[in-house]
């Protein structure tokens, strides 16, 4: 008997970009992104132009404000004739125990990421995603959420400082430096930028990473996000790199809805 396989689409929607995917068959055959400021001005068709035909459905995660995420879901309707479905963060899901005191605050996309760790490993898992902002997950082997930590991430504490100092008026474009050319003590405002921004954000991830070899646990380290392609050689110890965790956590999810 034939089996036919559901085309799903997957959307990471965060702050900067929306990535997304297509699931079939319990795989992500492709993705691409775009950026979320071009989705808005051209009315979303950037992102529509770039999917491909035979989509039946479609999972999101979006940590946009409710009025885009509406906008979203009116005219992907108007334009493919099917919603999109929202995940919302759950108190307990696919063997992960949420952590937080309220269950419902803890980010979406930061969630959806542990599912996917969680389905992928059965140990500790530390889950590090480097978007715009930074943030850090503890899972333990039984699932439990063990708590986190949120920090800017290198674009916002760029651009604090442009705007909070008088005389640094420069906002840096991560994607535009050479790892070459970094200096650790720098000899020119941009590079003393560099230098600051790349040691506070690589010594919150070695503190957290510290703590786990204090506690004595052997933790997998997973880093993901859009930045996490510059920073993962600033790791001490090995990482597994899954540059599109939040999309496989989607995976997960769809995958057990039809």
């Amino acid at each position: 008997m034939k089996i036919n396989f559901q085309k799903i689409l997957l959307l990471d929607i965060g702050n900067t970009r929306i990535k997304w995917g297509i699931f079939d068959n319990h795989n992500i055959l492709i993705n691409g992104a775009v950026n979320v400021r071009e989705s808005e001005q051209d009315n979303f068709l950037s992102l529509y132009q770039s999917f491909p035909s035979g989509v039946e459905k479609a999972v999101a995660s979006s940590v946009l404000d409710s009025k885009i995420s509406l906008k979203l879901k009116k005219t992907f309707k108007s334009f493919f004739g099917f919603k999109i479905e929202f995940i919302e963060t759950d108190e307990n899901s696919h063997n992960v125990i949420n952590g937080y005191d309220e269950p419902l605050s803890l980010g979406v996309d930061r969630w959806v990421a542990m599912i996917a760790a969680r389905a992928e490993f059965k140990k500790d898992v530390m889950v590090i995603d480097m978007g715009t902002a930074i943030t850090i997950d503890l899972i333990d082997k039984y699932g439990a959420h063990r708590g986190g930590k949120i920090l800017p991430g290198f674009k916002l504490m760029s651009e604090a400082l442009n705007k909070n100092t008088s005389n640094i008026q420069q906002t840096i474009n991560l994607h535009n430096i050479e790892k070459k050319d970094i200096q650790f003590w720098g000899k020119d405002t941009r590079n003393v930028i560099i230098s600051g921004i790349t040691s506070a954000i690589s010594g919150a991830i070695q503190v957290s990473l510290d703590k786990l070899n204090s506690d004595g646990e052997e933790a997998v380290v997973i880093i993901t996000g859009g930045d996490s392609e510059f920073f993962k050689d600033y790791l001490d110890r090995a990482y597994k790199f899954r540059p599109n965790l939040v999309l496989s956590g989607l995976a997960v999810l769809a995958s057990q809805k039809h």
